[in-house]
């Protein structure tokens, strides 16, 4: 029994070894010249770490245990959500420069999109995900070569998901895609 509880002690202590720390520490400002970000949420993705933006823009995230690899992911109202790819758990210096929202979309689903203004045009940041017409009516759902091809010659919209995924983070991530069909009427995209 003693050996049993030593072992247990002695992987628990390389495990800590081994898992790391975080300490990552940076500044999140509004690009373009914009000031320091106060009141951002500032969290590691698979870490679970989590800060608030100082009111000079600053934060850090620390505890244990670290990630190989992580995403930052920073959100504040008014602002594109930021996320970004993290490969050391001890990095310093961050300068985060976030983008003005220029509001939110949603469609007949109720999925909601970020947007951004660029020149005089308002983009949705996140690929349209939407499973029925602005009037309501479903898109066919197609997966096989045979299916594209019959709605093709019906000249019928159709949607899938890249690599058929049922995943919802990868829906999420990837939007889903649409034949030319689905596109042309000028009821897929929300008002």
């Amino acid at each position: 029994m003693h050996f049993v509880k030593l072992l247990s002690a002695v992987l628990l202590a390389l495990s800590a070894c081994f898992a790391g720390n975080v300490n990552i520490c940076g500044v999140v400002t509004a690009k373009d010249g914009g000031g320091a970000i106060a009141g951002a949420a500032v969290r590691l993705e698979t870490g679970g770490q989590t800060a608030t933006t100082g009111s000079d823009g600053h934060f850090t995230l620390t505890g244990s245990p670290a990630a190989a690899k992580d995403v930052i992911i920073v959100t504040q109202d008014g602002y594109l959500n930021y996320h970004m790819a993290i490969t050391n758990s001890d990095t310093s210096g961050l300068d985060i420069k976030m983008i003005v929202c220029a509001g939110t979309v949603t469609d007949i689903e109720g999925n909601t999109y970020q947007s951004v203004k660029i020149g005089n045009q308002i983009w949705t940041t996140d690929n349209l995900r939407t499973t029925k017409y602005n009037d309501g009516k479903p898109i066919d759902y197609v997966t096989g070569a045979a299916d594209w091809t019959n709605i093709y010659y019906q000249q019928k919209g159709g949607y899938c998901y890249y690599n058929n995924s049922t995943d919802t983070a990868v829906r999420a991530k990837f939007g889903a895609l649409y034949n030319a069909y689905a596109i042309v009427p000028g009821k897929l995209s929300p008002a």
